[in-house]
């Protein structure tokens, strides 16, 4: 959504608590140690298909324990299923624990690609859109589905954006390292196909990063901006930590098809008609008949999304 950049368990099962709020079942089993999460659909509810207990995610109290981070994506989704949903959550699959999902009333396949996802370990979806009423009360309920789950990080991405591969390698040090709480990507939008990204302006990789992994400290109170658009991927505490500006490149794909400039562009001075969020004249920057664009020279996008669809 959005866009536009400005130790192993027990095996006894009890379950003591039954999570009917959102669109799947959530049972968990307390003990000492840690708290399993159990999603179940609301179609297929029976006790013996919870003996899987182990394959779903909410390890956050045990990975705390040994000291190893618990990282978890989260993610807005509309309408994604024939864009690049499914590469994006399969690229996502190899270097976190977990995936949240919040899906803002989809009418398409979207629920049922992230259901069915291995890693997506908790998932709602809205009955009525809300991100065009209140893009932060939006991104405030999936911060607190993800929260929930004890996260050491958070991974706050969107449906059409990907990481070079090279995070799998790096993300490590990026997470067990104690100086830094927040860390930023440069991002690169491409721009009517794969192989050409936007330098112009705020467009440009240089001027354009994004707050995409923090630290979550349990014991902070969070509040989020008063931004019904263009709010942030995270609540304003965040950005006050410091913070530490990593050089892999978020490739950002939601300007790859020029057919969909337009409608781009009249959603946005829809929903901010005075520029009140963010300049008018990057609104009108998408329409731009003539912009500086550069050749891509990393990794093959073609092949990236084809590996992982």
């Amino acid at each position: 959504m959005g866009g536009l950049h400005y130790l192993q368990p027990t095996s006894l099962l009890c379950i003591t608590y039954l999570d009917t709020r959102h669109s799947s079942f959530v049972a968990r089993k307390i003990d000492g140690l840690c708290k399993l999460r159990i999603k179940v659909l609301f179609s297929s509810f029976c006790l013996p298909q919870l003996a899987g207990v182990r394959d779903y995610l909410e390890m956050g109290d045990i990975m705390h324990k040994i000291n190893k981070p618990y990282i978890l994506a989260m993610m807005v989704v509309r309408n994604e299923a024939s864009r690049y949903l499914l590469p994006v959550l399969n690229q996502l699959a190899t270097y976190v624990d977990g995936i949240v999902i919040l899906d803002d009333a989809s009418t398409d396949r979207t629920p049922e690609l992230c259901q069915s996802h291995k890693k997506v370990i908790r998932f709602q979806q809205l009955e009525h859109p809300l991100f065009e009423q209140d893009e932060a009360a939006l991104r405030t309920l999936l911060w607190e589905m993800t929260v929930e789950l004890n996260p050491t990080w958070i991974l706050a991405l969107d449906a059409d954006e990907l990481l070079e591969r090279r995070i799998s390698k790096e993300l490590p040090a990026l997470t067990e390292q104690k100086e830094f709480d927040l860390i930023t990507f440069p991002v690169y939008h491409f721009w009517g196909d794969l192989l050409h990204y936007r330098i112009d302006d705020y467009w440009n990789p240089s001027l354009s990063r994004a707050v995409c992994l923090f630290r979550y400290q349990k014991k902070l109170t969070y509040h989020w901006a008063s931004r019904k658009l263009h709010c942030g991927r995270f609540p304003e505490e965040a950005y006050l930590t410091p913070r530490y500006p990593s050089n892999i490149r978020l490739l950002h794909l939601g300007y790859a098809v020029k057919k969909e400039h337009p409608q781009k562009y009249h959603r946005y001075l829809s929903l901010d008609p005075q520029g009140k969020f963010c300049p008018l004249s990057h609104y009108q920057s998408i329409l731009n008949p003539k912009p500086r664009l550069r050749m891509w020279h990393g990794e093959n996008l073609e092949v990236l999304l084809w590996k992982q669809a």
